[in-house]
């Protein structure tokens, strides 16, 4: 009985290692693959610094004003160096 578990165990170890090996690749070739695709002429906008691309999307509610940064989906408001919310006046 020890020994089939013992079995099991190992089994399973070896899976876990197998999917986390292949969730890093993954990850890193999506990484890579979104520097590939970014275009020679995309423009640049505030969030960019010299020379570079920050990865930023930076979005305008057109209802308050306010701004947002969106990278890979996720969305966050933008804010100022004191903290407080970025928004143009309407």
């Amino acid at each position: 009985m020890h020994e089939n578990l013992h079995k099991n165990l190992i089994i399973l170890l070896k899976t876990l290692l197998v999917t986390v090996l292949v969730l890093g690749l993954v990850v890193a070739a999506g990484a890579a693959m979104e520097l590939a695709l970014e275009p020679a002429n995309m423009p640049h906008d505030d969030t960019d610094p010299p020379g570079g691309y920050s990865g930023l999307t930076p979005y305008t509610d057109n209802l308050t004003g306010c701004q947002y940064l969106s990278v890979r989906g996720a969305l966050t408001p933008r804010i100022d160096r004191q903290g407080r919310p970025v928004c143009i006046d309407r």
